[in-house]
């Protein structure tokens, strides 16, 4: 797993969170809106990740610094989170405290932007096809 080696802002309060992490995409989307796991170090944000979670709280727009650029997802939900341990493999709750979260997330719509130059790409689920 390669996480970024930048300094990036994290947040996780109010309606426009910032988060650093890899991103893992599904090869295929369903038209009907799209979702991303991001794997992130676990850490004191992480009650309030899963606070969102357990509240079904709609995110307007989350911020995520990767390896290869940033992204931006909007009306974002946290549908799942999970404790991993080394290469992303699912820790079991015995296994003790976990360096990793992988973070479930759904959004109606993703702006990519990549990195070392200005090009990116925008995704809108609910545009239709």
């Amino acid at each position: 797993m390669t996480l970024p080696n930048s300094f990036a802002f994290e947040n996780v309060s109010g309606y426009r969170w910032s988060l650093v992490g890899s991103v893992d995409m599904p090869a295929q989307v369903p038209p009907t809106g799209g979702s991303l796991k991001l794997t992130r170090r676990n850490d004191f944000r992480a009650m309030f990740i899963r606070r969102a979670m357990r509240e079904g709280s709609l995110l307007p727009a989350v911020q995520i610094t990767t390896p290869g650029g940033e992204m931006k997802l909007l009306d974002a939900r946290v549908v799942n989170v999970a404790k991993a341990g080394l290469n992303d493999r699912p820790q079991h709750a015995d296994e003790g405290p976990s360096e990793y979260l992988v973070i479930s997330l759904t959004f109606r719509q993703i702006i990519w932007t990549r990195k070392g130059n200005k090009k990116g790409w925008t995704d809108d689920w609910s545009a239709g096809g």
